[in-house]
């Protein structure tokens, strides 16, 4: 079955055109637009009329896309961005008004979709935590014997954070600083989980954590590596100013603030857990919503498909 899904994101919005029979998936095509949707929530509230009519213009292409391409099961999925906007419900229905079935997901279905997505490529049957850096919030997933057993959703999002960077390159007390804001909110949701066994892997999906592991490992996802590599990253996106980097790297200049935001997330995350190896998956929120479109289930409900617990729930 050919399925499409169109991944509202804080800082992206993705289409995934798939095939797939529920258990495996082969990617027909995979495009995404840069809108950063989840900076102008950071700075004002409110996602603003302008990106609001580019997000309107890239679901409507990206629903055609995905129709002229044979997709037989459609879904738009919005993320932390609406959920946190102000004027999240009037984003949603103007969303809706284009004919396609948009919905605003929980955090909660955004972390189960995200482990089943990455179960594709970086299964684990050991204790393990699943990270996913979004550009308004980090969805942290504790996963044992391959199931997930508790969700955190931190505040703490690529793109919010780096709108309120100062600084390009950041100097050492924006840095710090940002450290100041990002190790609390870490340490809490991971004390939310109670006494966690020793992590010997984290896995990481979304957008920023793929660029970084590729760039640490110098291959594409799946890929494994240290945080020594990344450190070696993270460090040279500090060196010199947004411009430059891109040049270096090849990307857009706007997502080198949320990589340098990103890095540092998800370096403070690894030192939070002692420092694991990082299993960097090529699949995540839109490959888990492809799957469950393929077997019927709808990817956009709360209703659980493996037992699953809100970290901090009674």
């Amino acid at each position: 079955m050919r399925v499409a899904v169109i991944d509202i994101g804080s800082n992206t919005i993705h289409l995934l055109i798939a095939d797939s029979d529920g258990d495996r998936l082969t990617p027909i095509a995979d495009p995404s637009r840069a809108l950063f949707l989840g900076q102008d929530v950071a700075r004002q509230g409110r996602i603003s009329p302008a990106r609001l009519g580019k997000a309107v213009a890239t679901v409507s292409e990206f629903s055609e896309r995905a129709r002229r391409a044979g997709a037989q099961r459609i879904i738009a999925l919005a993320t932390e961005a609406i959920r946190a906007a102000e004027n999240g419900d009037e984003v949603l229905r103007t969303l809706q008004a284009t004919g396609l079935r948009v919905e605003r997901i929980s955090s909660r279905r955004e972390g189960e979709l995200a482990v089943i997505g990455a179960s594709l490529d970086s299964p684990t049957r050991a204790p393990a935590l699943l990270a996913d850096i979004g550009g308004a919030s980090t969805q942290l997933v504790w996963l044992h014997g391959g199931q997930p057993r508790a969700l955190a959703s931190v505040p703490l999002g690529s793109g919010t954070l780096a709108a309120g960077l100062p600084g390009d390159p950041p100097g050492p007390v924006a840095i710090a600083a940002l450290g100041g804001q990002i190790v609390p909110e870490l340490q809490a949701a991971l004390a939310n989980f109670g006494p966690l066994p020793v992590i010997h892997r984290l896995v990481g999906v979304g957008g920023t954590i793929r660029r970084l592991g590729r760039l640490a490992a110098k291959a594409a996802p799946p890929v494994e590596t240290s945080r020594t590599a990344l450190v070696e990253v993270v460090e040279s996106l500090f060196r010199a100013p947004a411009d430059q980097v891109s040049r270096r790297l090849d990307l857009d200049a706007r997502r080198v603030g949320t990589l340098r935001v990103g890095g540092l997330i998800l370096l403070s995350l690894l030192h939070q857990l002692g420092n694991p190896r990082l299993r960097v998956s090529a699949a995540g929120i839109r490959e888990g919503a492809a799957l469950l479109l393929a077997r019927g289930v709808d990817p956009a409900s709360d209703e659980q498909i493996v037992p699953f617990a809100t970290a901090g729930a009674a």
